[in-house]
């Protein structure tokens, strides 16, 4: 799935990122499968699989991301939710 859709989130810090727009059930499945794996690893595993690049460079991205601020660290993990849960548009 190379051509699929991604978009580019810039933290309050001036990290660039590239994330994908949706994940698949294939990527999210054997992480949502493990209850017994800690919060904190399942939200490491979402965000590698979920971050495309980090300041232009697909090197170490889980590493680079926990070495940013906490605060751009946390609007990272808010957006990656969004994309995980979206919610519907009120009617």
């Amino acid at each position: 799935m190379s051509d699929r859709p991604t978009r580019e989130l810039t933290t309050s810090g001036g990290h660039t990122l590239v994330i994908k727009t949706y994940l698949t059930a294939r990527e999210m499945l054997p992480i949502s499968d493990k209850p017994e794996m800690p919060n904190s690893e399942k939200t490491a595993a979402i965000l590698n699989q979920a971050v495309v690049s980090l300041n232009g460079s697909t090197d170490t991205i889980s590493d680079r991301l926990l070495d940013l601020p906490l605060n751009e660290y946390t609007e990272i993990v808010k957006e990656v939710t969004a994309i995980i849960n979206p919610t519907k548009p009120e009617k």
